[in-house]
């Protein structure tokens, strides 16, 4: 048995096309990823595993998401890849936003390239929070009303899924990778870009990582993945149902599978239950108003990191 340290990261940001380019990516021959996306090693070595996940009006500790918590239970991830490999990599949002992930990369593999996909922060936190709203996660009974909850400081224990401003404050985070690695090694893409040609962001990245671009799968080319749908009717009673008021026999099945099959079945099943959902309404204008200003002045910060013009994120 063969195994490699990953060498590339996709780290962010949430709902801003991290699932678009991971499956192109791991389509790719000589691209090694595994079949666990967001395993998020690296948070669990750190306070990430002290936050909290909501759970009907109380909270409860993150540790149902902290399966990959050693190095052995992490590399094994990494195994049984040919010899046309040329790089190895994986794609855990959390990265992003917890400010001790890059160090601790960095000291695991020094010679890393990061990814970094972008995008507009009140699109971003939209997107998060109709994420959570759909799966019955998330309790704010409406976007504003979440804002609110997190500008009040009620948030700031909760684990990275459900802080939908931090997440989108991107200046330190992009900042800190940038230290970390030096920009030659870091290379950041726009979600904006990506939805209008995957394929060309793909290409992007493929030659960012040193592999050939034309090697990804053609189906995988201009796909878009993972997009936010609402759940209502029967979708909403199965997620309901079936991931939040589990039956006992169902329970107790699942801790005889392996961790791999459980989470294969769960985006199998996912996928089912978005057949019967729809999109988000539209954000409304006040909403979008009040968003913006929240973010502008972390958007201008943003623009000096990177050296970018960022004006079509700005009111």
């Amino acid at each position: 048995m063969k195994i490699i340290k990953p060498n590339f990261f996709i780290v962010g940001a949430m709902k801003a096309g991290t699932t678009t380019m991971y499956e192109a990516l791991v389509s790719h021959p000589e691209i090694y990823m595994p079949f666990e996306k967001e395993p998020c090693f690296f948070n669990w070595l750190g306070d990430a595993r002290k936050l909290e996940v909501p759970q009907g009006e109380d909270r409860k500790s993150s540790a149902d998401w902290q399966y990959f918590d050693s190095e052995e239970k992490y590399l094994n991830l990494f195994r049984n890849f040919s010899q046309d490999i040329k790089v190895a990599g994986e794609a855990s949002t959390f990265y992003l936003p917890d400010l001790s992930v890059a160090e601790r990369i960095y000291a695991f593999s020094p010679g890393s390239k990061i990814i970094i996909i972008l995008r507009n922060p009140v699109d971003r936190a939209y997107s998060s929070y109709m994420f959570q709203k759909s799966f019955g996660a998330e309790h704010a009974s409406s976007f504003r009303e979440s804002l609110i909850d997190e500008l009040k400081g009620n948030r700031n224990n909760l684990l990275y899924g459900w802080r939908h401003i931090y997440c989108g404050m991107y200046s330190t985070q992009v900042e800190n990778y940038l230290s970390v690695f030096g920009a030659r090694n870091v290379k950041v893409i726009y979600f904006e870009d990506l939805i209008l040609d995957v394929e060309s962001a793909v290409e992007e990245v493929c030659n960012f990582l040193g592999v050939t671009p034309e090697l990804v799968e053609t189906k995988n080319k201009n796909k878009v993945s993972n997009k936010t749908i609402v759940n209502k009717g029967f979708s909403g009673w199965l997620i309901t149902t079936l991931l939040h008021d589990q039956p006992k026999a169902i329970t107790q099945m699942k801790s005889y599978l392996p961790i791999g099959y459980r989470r294969k079945i769960k985006s199998k099943f996912i996928d089912f239950i978005r057949f019967f959902g729809s999109y988000p309404e539209r954000l409304s204008k006040d909403d979008r108003e009040f968003a913006e200003k929240i973010f502008v002045e972390d958007i201008i910060d943003l623009e000096k990191v990177l050296g970018v013009d960022l004006e079509a994120w700005k009111p």
